[in-house]
């Protein structure tokens, strides 16, 4: 061994391998999954149903906000937060998909038809049994 590395020897045992184990990170264990991370998605039927401030006089077409909800609709849909959307009678229903019932109603709230009170959103959990895809095609 040189005079250099019997002097350093020494010197890396007493003052850089005490101070590097004092700053390493500890052991940790194994990291998380991206699954155990993001809280799983569940779905939701989402109904739109006319509320207080839907002029009956009108068609939908033209009560104020309806372009503007038809953006927000296609907005969530392109973001895939909407499944599938349909009618039936006078109920619109959305399935979709969010963490929780609060998250799925949140989606709607910037919505300008219900800000107004033309629709009324009711939110349900699904408790899918048959899982798959009902109805055309999508659209592009």
């Amino acid at each position: 061994m040189t005079r250099l590395t019997s002097s350093l020897v020494p010197w890396l045992l007493a003052v850089v391998l005490p101070v590097a184990a004092q700053t390493a990170p500890a052991p940790a264990g194994p990291a998380p999954s991206a699954a155990a991370a993001t809280p799983a998605l569940r779905w939701f039927a989402v109904e739109l149903r006319t509320g207080p401030g839907w002029d009956a006089t009108r068609p939908a077409q033209e009560q104020p906000g309806f372009r503007e909800h038809s953006a927000h609709l296609r907005s969530l849909r392109q973001q895939g937060h909407i499944a599938m959307g349909a009618r039936y009678g006078e109920v619109g229903l959305l399935v979709v998909k969010a963490v929780s019932a609060e998250a799925a109603r949140a989606l709607f709230e910037p919505d300008p038809m219900v800000q107004q009170q033309r629709f009324a959103v009711a939110v349900h959990e699904m408790g899918v049994f048959y899982p798959g895809w009902v109805g055309p095609e999508r659209r592009p």
